[in-house]
């Protein structure tokens, strides 16, 4: 009796010691409204019981990427590798990118658990799957069928075995505990897949009059070809005009004979089926092994798990949409009053002639004589000693009309900004040394649709901002400005067939720095070169939606920017009988180096917040700027532009703008 328990203990030891495993938790709870680690659950993700191994990872939801790829082997049709990249080996690296839904790689165990240790997750609640096979020499995976494939070259094929010495080769295969058979081809896109592997196998077909390889098709007793077996065996191949795939070389199959189905490897064949007899002398010596995936696999060489993640954020796409939009469009109406104002300081350097030499005031409506003294006292002091500051203003606006998209990406819906307007109205004055000196109020109004028809935003905005340009010598300058305003946000989210609403208001303050300089040569063309330096920071107050059902309470957000760029501004001035114009290119690139916001909301009837992060920092964008400014009969400037913006992120948002600029200099 107790030879038998030490003999049953030692059975169950090594069968768990030979069989494979995946290991995972089975559930997991945490915030994927960004990244995490599953390791963090507690439990390392972790294959055993394997030598070398081919790793499938599958999410039903969100995103998934692994970190470590050193060792791994870039497997085809996964994290965008080709069978190119396969046969040569490449290190999956691009199996850490932020979208993907699924990994493919391959290595040693060791590798495949540095990998698995760095899997990561990102998304909504769903269910991670690992599947694992140990490899097999020369078996390759197809994605577009789930099935395995081997093409084997056998030259005793030479001796008259043929096609039934091949097919019973395959039958008597098996891979991981799925039997072989000759390959069945139901679609292009496996056609072209063991074409694939055909051509570039190890050993190329001998010199016969087909180099072929034997497929599994058959024609019985001179009837029609059918595949013989496998999960479509009886199939019918037929020669055209059917729902089932063929792929026959012109003029085939062309005779009653000719039982036998193969491939043809010949250039101007390539791929093409021929059909033949199965003791022909040219016949081919490579035939193709295919294994279903639906067999049972063994347990020794084959093992997957799955983990359930439940993710603590409570947030759907469209109510991440709607976060998301409020964040980008704050970070807009900084920029865009920004913009503008800086539009206007560049074009007042293309002046060779001070404001106040034209004769430009604007009548302020200042009765008091006593009061005009102190001003131009406090003037005199501190800018311009010899003129008076408050008599020498002009008059300018700019106005933008725009649009622009938002793509969808991951559980997030594509955003599509059908208005976006903009209106500055500034008065500024012309001082000593090419000096300026203003004060601009700027309205940004910006409408934009969140999926099809799933919520709409409005946004409405005013500030106001100072703003100065010093001219530090004749070729140099630096602008400044800074300024404060409100927002306000007016937002229909839809609930089933109804929409709910809400109302939101929100504070900001921004700056700006850009340092501007010309090359020292005296070129045909104007030529500057600048680096700038915006910040940003939005309030946004909390608030409640008002509706029927499913009412979300979002709390006070704060959204931060900052942004580095440089640019450069290529311009000439053509002067003619009434003024000048001034045909210019603006292009500027940059980085958002901190544009962070964490907001947090949570449904009425619970009492679970839930977060959700924008994070733009360490992105890109870049700017494109062309058009015309104008100085007619000393008492009109006019600008007319065409912009376009566009953010190197996973939602690529992109803005379209025309711009437009009157300035009316009112006279002595």
């Amino acid at each position: 009796m107790l030879r038998f328990i030490y003999f049953l203990l030692f059975f169950l030891y090594f069968s768990k010691t030979f069989s494979a495993n995946v290991t995972l938790p089975s559930t997991f709870t945490t915030d994927a409204s960004d990244w995490v680690q599953v390791s963090n659950s507690g439990t390392t993700p972790a294959i055993s019981g394997f030598t070398n191994a081919f790793v499938i990872i599958e999410a039903s939801v969100g995103n998934i990427k692994i970190t470590t790829t050193s060792g791994l082997k870039a497997i085809s049709s996964y994290c965008g590798y080709t069978a190119s990249d396969e046969r040569s080996e490449s290190e999956p690296t691009n199996c850490n990118g932020g979208s993907l839904t699924e990994l493919g790689f391959s290595g040693t165990q060791s590798n495949i658990n540095s990998a698995l240790e760095s899997l990561r997750f990102k998304g909504n609640s769903g269910t991670i799957t690992i599947k694992t096979y140990e490899t097999a020499s020369g078996v390759k995976y197809s994605k577009s069928t789930e099935h395995f494939y081997n093409v084997v070259s056998d030259a005793t094929n030479d001796n008259y075995e043929g096609a039934n010495g091949a097919r019973a080769k395959a039958l008597a295969s098996s891979y991981n505990g799925l039997d072989g058979y000759l390959c069945n081809i139901n679609s292009q896109a496996e056609n072209d897949f063991l074409e694939d592997l055909f051509v570039n196998h190890d050993t190329a077909p001998g010199d016969h009059t087909h180099q072929s390889m034997w497929l599994g098709g058959y024609a019985a007793s001179k009837e029609i070809n059918t595949w013989r077996d496998g999960p479509d065996a009886g199939t019918s191949i037929p020669t055209s005009g059917s729902e089932y795939f063929n792929n026959w070389n012109s003029g085939e199959p062309n005779n009653t004979a000719e039982d036998y189905v193969i491939m043809y490897y010949r250039v101007g064949k390539r791929g093409k089926w021929n059909d033949t007899t199965n003791t022909a002398l040219d016949a081919a010596d490579h035939y193709c092994i295919e294994y279903d995936h639906t067999d049972t696999l063994s347990t020794s060489s084959y093992a997957t798990a799955s983990i359930t993640l439940t993710s603590t954020t409570s947030l759907d796409s469209s109510t991440k949409a709607i976060i998301r939009s409020q964040t980008i469009t704050s970070s807009y109406l900084i920029r865009q009053s920004i913009s503008n104002i800086q539009d206007r300081m560049q074009f007042t350097r293309n002046l060779d002639k001070n404001i106040s030499n034209q004769n430009i005031k604007l009548a302020l409506n200042i009765e008091s004589e006593k009061k005009k003294q102190i001003l131009n006292n406090l003037n005199s002091y501190f800018f311009n000693k010899d003129k008076n500051l408050f008599d020498n203003f002009a008059i300018w606006t700019k106005g933008t009309l725009g649009n622009g998209k938002i793509k969808l990406s991951n559980d997030i819906l594509n955003e599509d900004i059908y208005n976006s307007n903009s209106l500055t109205i500034g008065v500024d004055s012309k001082l000593e040394k090419n000096n300026s000196l203003g004060l601009a109020l700027t309205l940004v109004s910006r409408d934009s649709e969140i999926g099809s028809d799933e919520a709409y935003i409005d946004a409405n905005s005013f500030n106001i901002a100072s703003y100065a340009s010093m001219m530090l010598d004749e070729k140099e300058w630096i602008d400044f400005l800074i300024g404060l305003g409100k927002i306000e946000f007016d937002i229909d989210r839809k609930v089933s067939s109804s929409f709910n609403n809400g109302s939101r208001d929100g504070k900001q303050i921004f700056s700006s720095f850009k340092y501007t300089k010309k090359p020292k040569k005296n070129l045909k063309k104007n030529i500057s070169i600048y680096s700038k330096f915006d910040l940003g920071f939005t309030q946004l107050d909390s608030y409640t939606e008002t509706g029927s059902s499913e009412l979300i309470h979002y709390n006070k957000q704060y959204i931060k920017q900052a942004t580095l760029g440089i640019g450069s501004n290529v311009s000439k001035v053509i002067d003619f009988k009434d003024g000048f114009f001034i045909p210019f290119v603006n292009f500027e690139a940059g980085g958002n180096i901190a544009n962070i916001s964490d907001a947090e909301s949570s449904y009425t009837t619970s009492s679970s917040v839930s977060s959700y992060k924008i994070k733009n920092d360490n992105t890109s964008f870049y700017k494109l700027n062309i058009g015309l400014e104008a100085d007619l009969y000393d008492n009109w400037e006019i600008k007319f532009s065409y912009d376009y913006y566009e953010e190197m992120t996973s939602e690529n948002n992109r803005e379209n703008q025309i711009q437009f600029t009157v300035v009316k200099k009112l006279m002595n």
